[in-house]
């Protein structure tokens, strides 16, 4: 029933997102972007879930750090690695800030299912969260989500439908761990609020192409 209730989701946001200027994804760029093409391309059963050669994820992920990750004629990509990597270059670049978290909570409790334009969880992500990001990760927090939604339509061959997607991202948008500015904070008491972290990060692939939209109108 969930899953068909995402599927339903899934195609009202893509013909909105489309008949409001929606684009194709830009040329493949030798950084993160680059990397996203190309699990998009060659994505299969297994993708987020399944690991690579650490060794491997490593390497991949210090070229994405760097910006410097290219896809090589000839040279094979260990897919599941990178994979693994570009949940770890997540991680590692902390792109919601601590202070938001509470707020992330409230807006993952908004019932998606009442779409009708603008909503509640789409103003949140334009006039709170995406207005926090530092200006150059701004750009790159929307490429991930919007490679997460592209994901979607392949979700048959993945396994790996928005609820499964929100499960592997959710830890490592919010990860479990002390916050700078409170010495007496536990990650444990922040790992009791990983269901709906990662509930958060379920709507907001589901409804990337709203919140884009209307980012690109305000």
């Amino acid at each position: 029933m969930r899953h068909s209730f995402s599927l339903f989701v899934l195609m009202f946001l893509e013909v909105h997102f489309l008949s409001t200027g929606g684009h194709a994804s830009k040329p493949k760029q030798e950084n993160l972007q680059a990397a996203l093409n190309y699990m998009e391309e060659n994505a299969t059963e297994g993708i987020y879930r399944q690991s690579g050669r650490h060794d491997i994820e490593k390497k991949y992920l210090a070229k994405l750090k760097k910006h410097s990750f290219k896809i090589k004629k000839f040279k094979p990509i260990d897919l599941f690695a990178l994979a693994t990597a570009v949940k770890q270059y997540v991680l590692v670049s902390e792109f919601i800030k601590y202070e938001l978290f509470d707020s992330c909570l409230e807006a993952a409790k908004e019932d998606i299912s009442k779409i009708a334009g603008e909503t509640q969880f789409g103003r949140f992500m334009v006039r709170d969260l995406l207005p926090s990001l530092e200006t150059a990760k701004k750009p790159l927090f929307k490429q991930i989500f919007k490679h997460l939604h592209h994901l979607l339509f392949k979700s048959n061959m993945t396994k790996m439908d928005a609820m499964n997607l929100g499960i592997v991202f959710g830890p490592n948008f919010f990860p479990a761990r002390a916050s700078p500015d409170n010495e007496n904070f536990r990650a444990a008491d922040l790992a009791q609020f990983q269901t709906p972290f990662n509930e958060f990060v379920e709507k907001a692939i589901l409804t990337y192409p709203l919140w884009d939209s209307l980012g690109k109108q305000l």
